[in-house]
Order: structure tokens, then C-alpha cells, then sequence
């Protein structure tokens, strides 16, 4: 998805699975994974495997949502 301003979400989404990363990691006891490190697509049933390979606890799937009304609120 492209943004008004040209923002890609392909762009916002992995700068925010970088970051969220960085502070998974500087928790003790605690290693994050990512799925993929740059900009090329892996099907679900892929990243669902590597997550099952890497014994994970938890599996996180960042999106960025669009919005066509100012007065949308909530999460998804």
C-alpha cells in the first residue's frame, strides 16, 4: 500500500519490526526473529514455519492500516 505522500507501508512495517527487534532483544531471556530483513515477499505458511523452527513463543504481524475518514479511531 502506497500512502498520500508516497509512504510505502512495505517500508513503514519492517522499520517498525527493525525497532521492535532492537528492544525485544535487550530484554533478557528474550530473542526476537524476523521473518524477512528486507524487501522481497514470503508467503504466511513460510514465516509460520521459520517462527515453528526458531521454537517461538510468540508470532507478531505488523501491518499499517489506511484510513480514509479524519475521525477513525480504534485499533485492528
Amino acid at each position: 500500500a502506497i500512502g498520500r505522500a508516497g509512504t510505502q507501508e512495505k517500508h513503514i512495517t519492517l522499520s517498525i519490526a527493525q525497532k521492535l527487534k532492537e528492544r525485544i532483544d535487550e530484554e533478557p531471556n528474550m530473542r526476537a526473529v524476523l521473518t524477512r530483513t528486507g524487501d522481497y515477499f514470503i508467503p504466511l505458511h513460510l514465516r509460520v514455519d521459520k517462527a515453528r523452527r526458531a521454537k517461538a513463543d510468540l508470532f507478531i504481524s505488523v501491518h499499517a492500516d489506511a484510513f480514509i475518514k479524519p475521525s477513525a479511531n480504534g485499533s485492528s
